[in-house]
């Protein structure tokens, strides 16, 4: 009826189905439908078998049910695959298919994949070659017992600036049981940016593994006698793509991302977590991961943190010297009464300068429920980040804060002048006015001095301009940072002053190329990924150099690099011309004392 929606009951055996509705005036839908947890709609081809299985989850002893759904008739061969043949039997087939019982092992671990093959024998008098059908089905072993639930007692919504108090109650766990947990407070927004999805790690640990068995016959290579052709397989299939994938605008608020460390629960399985929360506006996601020896568990619940007047600020992503730009702040009366509002800003110090200055202020009048948006405008003074805090005041003690950060950039790339006299002996000498320093940034600027033979050379601006490289890949962090080794000693040698921040720069570089470093021990150009033989041996021989020059290099992943150079010059095949990579990583072992003699010696002689 128009009201009210009709219902449809009917009992259905394994098989997939389509339902028809049609009505008096010929308008027609349909509905396709699958019975049994049966397999996927587009397995048409001959060589694709249909199997299900009749649960989709089992315990340790069930006796599962195998549907086989066939179009011909055969031999088949039942296997259960895990981390190698867990069983295997032949069964013969009739025509349309048939059930098979399998019993569940304990050994199967977190589940296995069933598969059949299915054999025809060729026909002459039907002029059909022999053939055989395939199916691949995973079963899964049910993980209740290995898993914990974890209650989280949020609130829907909170004020920003306020302690979030986190409530956990983990259920599961025997008395007495050891267990631990890990809280995550982070902005909607930044997950949105990958689609990053909270953390499951028993999806990890207890969900379906990769097929780890091949699967080989000589169907592909028969010669098929009626045409005196090769045989041929027919398969297919697509894939999506899991790569970053914008969902949703950048956040333009100040991002949020709290981690609360290990917190052991107390013997009834619970704890209390607090994080503070800085002025912020938005929506969180809070994610809890627990987990004992035997079991694991992971909940995540998102919650809204927000004043009764929220504040979003709409502005460049940087600026330069000499620009004008706009700010927007759209101002929302979410929750306050009708009244008289205060929106002001000050420029904040980093606490050396003077106090701090007044930005704008603007009294605005807001209707409840009214959005206002309010235009003001910036000029930066000076390079670096310019920090405004923004506040806006209004009735029943309402009191909103925000801190926004401007990244104001130099107007032009580094300006370097460089001039050489001659100083006469004894009484010469040479005069700095302030004239050197016209068109420059005074806060950015130096000026060096340098007297001597190689005074022409300009040693202090060469070790300015190495200090000053800009970029931070896995190259370029060691290119900056191999040279700071030295930087000291040239100093002197040259009667420079020494450099009391290089070790502190050096620590900061050796900690960086260790994040870039994969779990092989290669190193990648931005990430521990795609690591290459040369980068490998360059960012080794920097760690080495270091290490020599009494750095403290974590011998761990330092061990694991010289590891990874022995697999490279391992497995590198021959080669007619360059090498450089391969000598570069010879020369980097032997140095550590770990090169092959037989190595060394076959690149010498050849």
């Amino acid at each position: 009826t128009a009201s009210s929606p009709a219902r449809i009951e009917a009992r259905v055996d394994w098989g997939r189905y389509r339902l028809e509705v049609s009505l008096a005036d010929g308008t027609l839908s349909s509905l396709v439908f699958n019975s049994g947890y049966w397999t996927d709609d587009a397995a048409e081809a001959p060589e694709i078998l249909d199997i299900a299985l009749d649960k989709p989850v089992y315990r340790i002893g069930d006796t599962a049910r195998l549907k086989i759904a066939s179009r011909m008739a055969g031999r088949a061969t039942i296997a259960v695959l895990n981390a190698g043949l867990a069983s295997m039997q032949d069964v013969d087939l009739p025509v349309g298919g048939a059930e098979v019982a399998l019993r569940v092992s304990e050994d199967w671990g977190v589940g296995a994949y069933v598969t059949v093959m299915l054999y025809r024998p060729m026909d002459e008098k039907a002029k059909r070659m022999p053939s055989r059908a395939l199916g691949l089905r995973w079963l899964a072993i049910d993980q209740a017992p290995r898993l914990l639930a974890i209650g989280l007692n949020l609130p829907q919504q909170i004020k920003s600036g306020a302690t979030l108090s986190v409530p956990v109650k983990v259920s599961g766990l025997a008395a007495a049981e050891e267990a631990f947990v890990t809280l995550a407070v982070v902005d909607v927004g930044i997950l949105n940016l990958t689609r990053f999805e909270p953390p499951k790690p028993e999806g990890w640990f207890f969900g379906q593994r990769r097929l780890g068995t091949d699967i080989r016959d000589l169907y592909g290579r028969l010669i098929d006698g009626m045409q005196a052709e090769r045989g041929k397989l027919r398969s297919g299939g697509d894939g999506g793509s899991d790569g970053m994938s914008l969902n949703g605008a950048p956040p333009v608020e100040a991002t949020l991302a709290l981690f609360s460390g290990l917190v052991r629960l107390a013997a009834d399985g619970t704890a209390t977590v607090d994080f503070p929360l800085p002025d912020f506006n938005g929506t969180v996601r809070v994610s809890a991961v627990a987990w004992s020896a035997h079991k694991i568990g992971s909940a995540a619940q998102d919650l809204i943190v927000r004043d009764p007047v929220t504040i979003t600020a709409s502005a460049p992503r940087f600026l330069t010297l000499g620009d004008a730009a706009r700010l927007e702040l759209a101002v929302h009366n979410v929750e306050g009464v009708a009244g008289s509002y205060n929106i002001a800003a000050q420029h904040e110090s980093d606490g050396a300068g003077p106090s701090p200055a007044s930005a704008f202020e603007r009294a605005v009048t807001l209707g409840a429920g009214e959005r206002k948006r309010e235009t003001f405008e910036l000029k930066p003074s000076q390079v670096g980040l310019m920090k405004l805090a923004v506040r806006v005041t209004g009735p029943n003690g309402i009191d909103v804060h925000r801190r926004l950060s401007f990244d104001v950039k130099v107007p032009a790339g580094d300006v370097k002048r460089l001039t050489v006299a001659s100083l006469a002996p004894k009484a010469g000498k040479i005069t700095l006015w302030s004239a050197m320093m016209q068109d420059l940034i005074p806060a950015r600027s130096k000026i060096s001095l340098a007297v001597g033979a190689l005074a022409g050379f300009d040693m202090p601006g060469l070790l300015a301009s190495l200090d000053r490289y800009p970029y931070g890949c896995a190259e370029q962090t060691t290119s900056r940072a191999l040279p700071l080794l030295y930087v000291n000693e040239v100093s002197k040698r040259i009667g420079l002053a020494s450099d009391s921040q290089i070790r502190e720069r050096i620590d900061a570089a050796i900690a960086r190329v260790f994040e870039m470093q994969d779990s092989a021990g290669a190193f990648g150009i931005w990430g521990p990924a795609d690591g290459d033989m040369w980068l490998t041996s360059y960012v080794t021989d920097f760690l080495t150099r270091a290490k020599e020059a009494g750095y403290t290099v974590r011998p761990q992943p330092f061990n694991r690099a010289l590891d990874r150079l022995q697999n490279f010059i391992s497995y590198a095949q021959d080669f007619q011309r360059g090498g450089e990579g391969r000598a570069y990583a010879l020369y980097v072992l032997a140095r550590n004392g770990r090169a092959p003699i037989g190595e060394l010696r076959y690149y010498v002689d050849t």
